[in-house]
């Protein structure tokens, strides 16, 4: 799924906007974890991995190419350095985190967690991702200003 999303999902983001592609994306990269929470078939199990799919190769050239569009060009090696390096490092503490969650709370639990703690995030950053609360909801929306 990834690698045939990856395709289209440059695509969809010139088209529809950064904003709103990789909005949409990463909510269906929560409801894929949410879903895992409550897996007990493998008809689940696979729908989950498909949205989980989706959603990533849709969510990384979104925002990927924002990141691009608001870089200095002569800055974009440093900056996509310290981006991926901090999404490593994101990597690394959200599993050593979860895993202290898990431990205390239950596999199941720490997916709802996940899932909530990943809402909260994709709120602010629909809220504070632009000057002005209203704008930011219609960029990250893709509501076109009247």
């Amino acid at each position: 799924m990834i690698i045939v999303c990856r395709i289209l999902a440059a695509r969809l983001a010139d088209i529809y906007g950064r904003g709103p592609v990789f909005f949409y994306s990463f909510l269906i990269i929560l409801c894929s974890v949410f879903l895992i929470s409550k897996i007990d078939s493998i008809h689940l199990l696979i729908l989950a991995a498909v949205l989980f799919g989706i959603g990533a190769a849709l969510c990384s050239p979104a925002l990927s190419a924002f990141i691009s569009d608001r870089t200095d060009p002569n800055a974009r090696g440093t900056v996509f350095g310290f981006f991926y390096g901090a999404f490593d490092a994101g990597v690394i503490v959200a599993g050593a985190i979860l895993g202290v969650v898990s431990d205390l709370a239950g596999l199941r639990e720490m997916f709802v967690i996940t899932a909530f703690c990943g809402c909260v995030s994709l709120a602010l950053f629909s809220l504070l991702i632009r000057k002005g609360y209203r704008r930011s909801v219609q960029w990250t929306l893709g509501i076109k200003k009247r």
